[in-house]
């Protein structure tokens, strides 16, 4: 879409992609509405107290049912430990804001994020924040990838100009 309305206003022809526009806005309001109320919705919801059964967060895997004690304790302790490894992933080392960040403990489990070292379900509020976070972050990233592209292939030709 956005390609087709870019391409008409280099060919200069204003009065279609002006039409193109216009047609496209209601499409975009429309959709930007339909996240908002979903986004009203789970903050009334997370405020007035109201989720997930706990028959809905087994069904989703978010919670697990507990198991009936049997002899083989020593083995259930171990499946337990590995079960909370795959639970949490460390994440190797790597530069956030200028400083170097190392040893960073990331949830596995979708829906779920570390607070203080133990796994907490995360709110639908904060759940379609982060997805909207991401999606503006992805625009953003495209941007500064041509960027970098762009002053990699200088450098290269430097290099090459010098013949290293």
């Amino acid at each position: 879409m956005m390609k087709n309305i870019i391409q008409l206003i280099r060919e200069h022809k204003f009065t279609e992609a002006e039409d193109e526009i216009n047609s496209i806005v209601p499409l975009i309001m429309e959709k930007k509405i339909f996240e908002m109320k979903k986004a009203v919705a789970a903050k009334m919801s997370e405020q007035m107290g109201l989720g997930p059964t706990m028959q809905d967060k087994r069904e989703s895997g978010v919670v697990e049912e507990k198991e009936e004690k049997s002899e083989e304790d020593d083995d259930k302790e171990e499946k337990e430990e590995e079960l909370d490894e795959a639970r949490i992933s460390i994440v190797r080392a790597r530069v956030r804001g200028g400083k170097i960040q190392r040893r960073k403990k990331v949830s596995n489990v979708p829906g779920m994020t570390l607070r203080g070292g133990t796994l907490k379900r995360m709110s639908a509020a904060e759940r379609r924040r982060r997805k909207m976070g991401a999606r503006k972050g992805k625009a953003k990233r495209r941007a500064k990838l041509s960027r970098s592209l762009m002053k990699r292939k200088r450098s290269l030709q430097k290099r090459k100009s010098l013949g290293l």
